[in-house]
């Protein structure tokens, strides 16, 4: 439950708490503050809304999880689509007509006061209990079956065997948008990364802008990983080593 009243609710087992105190005016130093920039970064960009507030339309929801999605009950807790919205919709960068409703500029979270971008009141789930009890069923537990069970009754599913593959599928569905898939996706390989995190051509009905704004290729010399900050290599003095691929 990513609503006000679901903050340290209990399907969340570790959370990170956001707020408007002090209230914060700082462009400067726009981390100095207590609000939460992954919601001003993903919220659509509307004005005059009384629901939404003049996000900045970044790390839009694709077509491939509306696509997935969109039969299933989870949909209208996870998308927020660009019919929903009221007020005047401007078009960002990567404008897919599609938005997260987890992480996003609605009004139950908007700062009470300072500059409203900077004090998104929405906390951030860390560790969900729908991932502790799918966590649990992937690595073989003898309860899989109802722990799967637990996870879709509660939004209305039927049940589904617990094999690996359906428990994984799972957690692309359930955790969607969460910051938990590309992690997911590395562990299952770097060939199944390579396949599933390389994107091209994919253009859904709404989609507006360049082609190559989209279009990812993975990186194997990579694996994944991120590069190590040059500041660090240097504080190691030759103990850490660089990343492959960097």
């Amino acid at each position: 439950n990513f609503k006000l009243a679901g903050e340290f609710g209990k399907e969340s087992v570790f959370e990170i708490s956001y707020g408007d105190t002090p209230p914060w005016w700082d462009w400067g130093y726009v981390r100095g503050g207590e609000g939460n920039l992954s919601a001003q970064m993903q919220g659509p960009r509307v004005t005059g809304s009384q629901k939404w507030n003049r996000g900045w339309s970044f790390g839009t929801v694709s077509q491939k999880l509306v696509s997935d999605l969109k039969d299933d009950p989870r949909f209208a807790y996870t998308v927020l689509t660009q019919e929903e919205l009221d007020g005047s919709l401007s078009i960002g960068y990567q404008h897919t007509g599609y938005f997260s409703k987890k992480y996003s500029s609605d009004a139950e979270h908007w700062g009470s006061s300072g500059q409203f971008e900077l004090n998104r009141t929405c906390n951030h789930r860390v560790i969900r209990f729908s991932d502790v009890l799918l966590m649990a069923a992937e690595l073989g537990s003898g309860n899989a079956q109802q722990y799967l069970d637990r996870v879709r009754s509660r939004v209305g599913l039927s049940s589904i065997p617990a094999t690996p593959e359906n428990i994984y599928k799972e957690r692309r569905l359930e955790l969607s948008l969460e910051g938990i898939r590309y992690f997911d996706v590395l562990r299952k390989g770097q060939a199944f990364a390579s396949q599933t995190l390389s994107y091209s051509g994919i253009r859904g009905p709404n989609y507006v802008g360049e082609q190559q704004i989209f279009d990812v290729t993975y990186n194997a010399a990579t694996k994944g990983f991120l590069p190590i900050p040059q500041s660090e290599l240097d504080l190691s003095a030759g103990t850490f080593k660089q990343n492959d691929g960097y």
